[in-house]
């Protein structure tokens, strides 16, 4: 398995090749589960999930990104109707951003966004392994799914790519 973090710039990776790419394990790009009140973190780049109350330096607040859950603002208790829904992004995944995060619900923390990762070769991608691009668990509004874009003049492959939320939901 490679794994894959987010960065102090939030950048996406970009696996860049001149010949044939084969992909036979798994590359892990997946945002982070909430940890009690704490957000998860999104995969790189993608975005936090919200804090429930405020942790270490980080106040409580919603889900990062275009498309973040949404946070109570009667106070510290988020309702169970944290989703944004924003749609966002297109078919083509240009500009390339990961998942949102998921908003807090009660005394919990949302879970991370999925990352994004562009793999490209002049030649050839096989797919024999699993790219994985889930966002975070929360405890009620998990993080969005990430992007996973592929271009090759071939590309080809039974292996797996998930950029589902942690619920499964694409």
């Amino acid at each position: 398995t490679l794994r894959f973090t987010g960065n102090a710039l939030n950048t996406p990776v970009y696996l860049l090749a001149q010949g044939d790419v084969n992909i036979r394990g798994t590359i892990n790009v997946s945002g982070t589960g909430y940890i009690t009140r704490a957000a998860g973190a999104g995969g790189p780049g993608g975005f936090d999930g919200g804090n429930a109350t405020p942790v270490a330096d980080f106040p409580a607040g919603e889900g990062q990104g275009p498309g973040g859950g949404k946070y109570n603002e009667c106070g510290v208790y988020a309702v169970p109707r944290g989703t944004n829904s924003r749609v966002y992004g297109n078919s083509l995944l240009m500009p390339l951003i990961g998942g949102s995060g998921g908003g807090p619900y009660f005394i919990y923390g949302g879970g991370g966004g999925g990352g994004a990762i562009l793999i490209a070769s002049s030649t050839k991608v096989t797919v024999a392994g699993t790219i994985d691009d889930p966002g975070g668990q929360g405890a009620a509004p998990s993080g969005s799914g990430g992007a996973i874009r592929i271009v090759a003049p071939l590309v080809d492959g039974s292996g797996t790519l998930d950029a589902s939320s942690a619920n499964g939901n694409p």
